[in-house]
């Protein structure tokens, strides 16, 4: 991120002085804004712009609906989440958002389902088995969580979020050597500090996950 962001925001930031009406210009700094700076009040005031020069754009509404969700405002980005659908009903990516959001709302039964009917429509898509398996995780399900992530992990190979939800579902199935190997290679990757951060949780190791997570954050 140190080194895409700035560069994501100086190409959009190009592109706006050649063309002050690109909406999905203001969608990038938006989430540059939110997912480098931290800045909400600025992505939101950049989606308000994408908004106002294209109110059809699905991503508008999509990545408001992140920005709510990483503030708590989570029932808010699921209703918001819902204009992006009716725009565009056929994208795995804003299915995978829907399913996500019903996750962070801890509405795990709506979330299963979700991510059920993401991998009947789009078998092929790693989310649906991630989002799916994490729900299921959630709900006190290890031995089906571990099954839909380890197909994600097939799909995906080393993947931060994928691997760290795996171990962690190693973990809570009592396969404590497996978790502990694939923390071992996250932890060896900086990238991959956030998905160990999930493996020490699940081994019991509190103390141990919250400097992964700060580590992740900075």
């Amino acid at each position: 991120p140190r080194v895409a962001m700035p560069k994501a925001e100086e190409l959009a930031t190009r592109a706006l002085q050649l063309d002050d009406s690109l909406a999905e210009a203001h969608i990038i700094l938006a989430s540059v804004r939110a997912q480098y700076g931290w800045d909400w009040a600025g992505a939101e005031r950049e989606l308000a712009q994408a908004e106002r020069l294209n109110a059809n754009l699905p991503d508008v509404y999509h990545y408001r609906a992140l920005v709510w969700a990483a503030q708590g405002r989570v029932n808010e980005a699921r209703a918001e989440l819902k204009h992006a659908l009716q725009l565009d009903s056929d994208s795995p990516v804003l299915a995978a958002a829907e399913s996500w959001l019903a996750y962070l709302a801890r509405d795990y039964s709506q979330a299963v389902s979700d991510g059920q009917r993401l991998i009947n429509r789009w078998p092929n898509f790693y989310l649906a088995y991630l989002n799916t398996g994490q729900a299921y995780m959630a709900q006190g399900s290890p031995a089906e969580a571990l099954r839909l992530l380890t197909r994600a992990r097939e799909m995906v190979g080393e993947n931060a979020a994928v691997s760290g939800r795996l171990g962690q579902a190693f973990a809570r199935s009592g396969r404590q050597n497996e978790a502990r190997q694939l923390l071992a290679a996250l932890r060896q990757n900086e990238g991959g500090i956030y998905g160990a951060a999930w493996i020490h949780l699940a081994l019991g190791a509190r103390d141990t996950a919250l400097p992964c997570l700060s580590q992740g954050v900075d």
